[in-house]
């Protein structure tokens, strides 16, 4: 059975189309990252995998759903992977310390295009970043309310940027580190305004 047949038999009409997307999010933990997508992964609430990942040997008798176990198994075998999970909409990987992820990134990238939207090869598909920042909130004043202590906030860098995707037989040509950069937000209002001023044209 192939992947779009799998995909024919979910909840969705398959009349639905909803264009391929995903949201990186790099955490305040330089090691770890989620990628959202809008495609169903997982119909299982939390299926972990990885020698570091804890929860993936709980419940043996979960069933993730074949979209997920080849997803999990393609992770698990990109070395610098640890650990990750799986949700409905959500992948998350964490790597080692000494790995990096412009080193790492496009094999996962790779991975989850390959899976979950596999018409996209050779063609493009739209990207969106976002990065998470820690604070600090100081003691209320009045002895209570929010205790002194670290929260986080999260803050698009990209939205929607398309990049062409090539996974070829090796490494995959997917430039997405460089939408994390400064660069790469103001290419995106970039072609916001270049959007907006065709639509306004027709």
């Amino acid at each position: 059975m192939n992947i779009s047949s799998l995909y024919n038999r979910r909840r969705l009409p398959v009349d639905i189309d909803i264009k391929a997307h995903i949201k990186m999010v790099q955490h305040p933990n330089p090691t770890r990252r989620s990628y959202h997508v809008v495609r169903d992964v997982c119909p299982v609430r939390h299926y972990g995998f990885g020698q570091d990942n804890f929860f993936s040997s709980l419940d043996e008798k979960k069933k993730p759903g074949a979209v997920a176990l080849a997803l999990s198994k393609a992770l698990e075998q990109i070395p610098g992977v640890s650990s990750g999970s799986l949700s409905q909409y959500e992948i998350s990987v964490g790597i080692g310390d000494a790995f990096d992820w412009a080193d790492i990134s496009p094999f996962v990238v790779g991975a989850i295009i390959k899976h979950i939207f596999p018409e996209v090869d050779g063609k493009t598909i739209e990207i969106s970043t976002n990065v998470g920042h820690t604070y600090r909130v100081p003691p209320s004043s009045f002895g209570f309310g929010e205790d002194d202590g670290q929260r986080i906030k999260y803050e698009d860098v990209t939205k929607r940027y398309t990049v062409a995707v090539d996974l070829g037989n090796g490494r995959p040509r997917l430039d997405v580190e460089f939408l994390f950069s400064p660069e790469a937000q103001n290419e995106t209002k970039k072609q916001a305004v270049e959007q907006d001023t065709d639509i306004k044209k027709h």
